[in-house]
């Protein structure tokens, strides 16, 4: 509550009399918005479902990017309700009709309150969303439809992508180790493995757990994480359990080019790290990583043990009965 209020006091001194001269209006969430009519469109009403393209940007004073669009995916599709929308966006498209347009700006210290502000962001910075309405369906099986061809063409897109991004990682990360004048092997989904201590002790497979120091870092040097270096507050190995991953695609694939007491580097591209996303304000998105790893110890599942047959109980000899007196009569 407190930082919708902040977000809303700062915010509302961009507003005359509710209302900025460009013409976007504020909401009690923090965001204030804007809606282009065309004025010819059939209007959205409760339990519509409308298909809608939209672009995502971060604005400061020094930038302007994109950061997601439907042009890269596909358009959406959305139904409009109270159940599954927010009250303020819903409050702001029951507005609308079919080929309008919205624009919705947060601040960045609004949008990010109470958790780490992304790499390249600023707190002075705001986040511009802008959607377009093209279609509204009344029908749910017709939207249901739509749905899937959009799903069917955003899947299509993303392939694509990947298959670019990953000859982008692959030659960033050659031109790299070319340039340093390492020797690494590259493993058959990507990782690249640098080996310079083979290790002699258990060997890495999907049935062992594998405890290890690391240190991780990008291709600049900075450091984001280490388990050696106390001024990350964790200094105990990490257990990696193979056949139940908890951690990156590229450990499993470089992990099992080591044994025990095993050193060396893996060469992470972004698809076996953290993808388009990143991670936290030090690895950007499609960021290729570095991470030292040593292999402190393989631990091998214990063998089964074999269940033990109960013993049986000695057969009890049978008791023989004692012969019965007759009584003699006296004569």
């Amino acid at each position: 509550m407190k930082a919708i209020i902040t977000a809303a006091l700062v915010l509302g001194s961009l507003f005359t009399q509710g209302q900025d001269s460009l013409g976007f209006k504020p909401t009690e969430h923090g965001t204030r918005y804007k809606i282009i009519s065309t004025g010819t469109g059939a209007p959205l009403a409760y339990g519509h479902f409308f298909e809608f393209t939209y672009v995502m940007r971060y604005k400061d004073a020094q930038k302007d990017s994109v950061l997601h669009s439907s042009e890269e995916t596909s358009n959406s599709m959305a139904i409009l309700d109270t159940v599954s929308t927010p009250a303020y966006i819903y409050n702001i498209f029951i507005q609308c009709r079919n080929g309008d347009s919205v624009i919705m700006q947060t601040l960045v210290d609004s949008a990010y309150y109470g958790a780490p502000i992304p790499n390249g962001f600023s707190r002075n910075g705001y986040l511009s969303s802008g959607y377009r309405i093209i279609n509204v369906y009344t029908d749910k099986a017709k939207a249901d439809s739509v749905y899937q061809l959009l799903s069917t063409i955003a899947q299509q897109k993303a392939v694509a992508k990947a298959k670019v991004q990953a000859a982008a990682d692959d030659k960033t990360i050659e031109d790299y180790l070319s340039a340093k004048g390492i020797n690494a092997v590259k493993a058959p989904m990507g990782t690249y493995i640098e080996t310079l201590v083979a290790g002699k002790g258990g060997k890495i497979d999907n049935n062992v757990e594998v405890l290890v120091n690391y240190t991780g870092r990008t291709l600049a040097g900075k450091v984001f994480d280490s388990n050696t270096d106390p001024a990350f507050g964790h200094v105990e190995p990490i257990s990696v359990k193979m056949g139940e991953p908890s951690v990156i695609q590229g450990w499993l694939e470089g992990l099992p080019y080591f044994a025990q007491g095993g050193k060396g580097r893996l060469y992470i591209p972004s698809r076996l790290a953290y993808g388009t996303q990143g991670a936290g304000s030090d690895i950007g998105p499609n960021e290729v990583l570095i991470f030292d790893v040593e292999v402190l110890k393989v631990i091998s599942p214990k063998a089964p043990v074999a269940p033990v047959a109960p013993k049986k109980a000695p057969a009890k000899k049978p008791v023989a009965k004692k012969p019965v007196k007759k009584a003699v009569k006296k004569k």
